[in-house]
């Protein structure tokens, strides 16, 4: 059974760390033990991600609330739970000294030793939880995309160390907006806006945010783009799905919006260190079509079964 964590923080637990001056020793606690671990934050704090742990009972009992389990009753799949961590996360972790941060990266992130998040988000570009508002292309012109301080001083050692402790951690990443110099404040006069939370994307720079995409999936994901693969970029509600690719007359980009459901990620390969699909899975993901390999197999055999017939 994973470990269940409730927080009440919203859809993203952000994290937030500061250093300890008090150094003095601490008494051990023992650790709960049971069939589930339970993690609950107050909003007092009189309960701070304080781990407890019960054990399942078929016996009724006097507690305000009971969990009742039936295996023969599925639903969706939850495909994980996550973090996210933003340019001011990222700048107070790195105000700890290593090995508490460590610990509590470990304790965050960690399978078997924490609470085994499995899921981070980080913006490309500033988000609301940054220390200052930028793109990575501030300055009229493609040419001039750069990864800021922000990025580099803060997000991307935070990211590297999380990612030492949990290889398989899937990571989202997102955009709060564009370069301002590329939007408009509507779509039918296309008056330039200078603003950092309105208007659209003009369509005279759909190549240049393209190109925005590809560079950034190069300089944070040390990855070519122009290698055949296809990078997915999804929005945190899983409903936004934007595909990179590049094709014989340049980079298209992709981008399909549902009006119900979530898209289904793939599963992630530790040795690979990526999401390996063949083309059919990719489209049946975006399609929203979902199949797991045992009816895969089941409707492979009937359709041999019919041939040799």
């Amino acid at each position: 059974m994973r470990n269940i964590a409730l927080t009440f923080l919203g859809c993203f637990t952000i994290l937030a760390a500061c250093s300890n001056s008090d150094d003095a020793e601490k008494p051990v606690t023992p650790v709960p033990t049971g069939d589930v671990t339970i993690y609950a934050t107050t909003s007092s704090l009189t309960r701070d991600l304080t781990r407890d742990a019960v054990n399942f009972s078929s016996k009724d009992n006097l507690a305000p609330t009971s969990i009742t389990l039936n295996p023969t009753e599925q639903y969706q799949t939850m495909d994980g739970f996550g973090a996210a961590i933003t340019g001011a996360t990222c700048f107070n972790l790195l105000q700890m000294k290593p090995e508490d941060r460590h610990a509590f990266l470990t304790e965050t992130f960690s399978d078997d030793k924490g609470f085994g998040f499995s899921y981070i988000r980080i913006s490309i570009g500033c988000s609301d939880f940054s220390l200052s508002e930028y793109t990575c292309c501030d300055t009229k012109g493609i040419e001039h995309f750069a990864l800021q301080s922000e990025e580099k001083d803060y997000i991307l050692p935070i990211l590297k160390e999380i990612l030492s402790i949990n290889p398989s951690i899937k990571v989202i990443a997102a955009p709060w907006t564009c370069p301002k110099w590329m939007k408009v404040k509507s779509l039918t006069d296309l008056t330039p806006l200078d603003s950092w939370t309105n208007g659209q994307l003009n369509p005279a720079y759909y190549q240049d945010y393209a190109t925005y995409f590809v560079k950034w999936v190069h300089e944070k994901m040390n990855s070519e783009v122009r290698n055949g693969d296809v990078f997915i970029f999804i929005g945190s509600s899983r409903r936004l799905m934007k595909l990179l690719h590049a094709e014989d007359g340049g980079m298209v980009m992709y981008v399909k919006r549902l009006e119900a459901g979530r898209f289904k990620l793939p599963e992630y390969d530790p040795q690979s260190n990526s999401y390996p699909m063949e083309w059919r899975d990719l489209v049946m993901m975006v399609e929203g079509i979902q199949e797991n390999p045992e009816q895969r197999l089941r409707r492979l055999r009937a359709e041999r079964k019919e041939y040799h017939v």
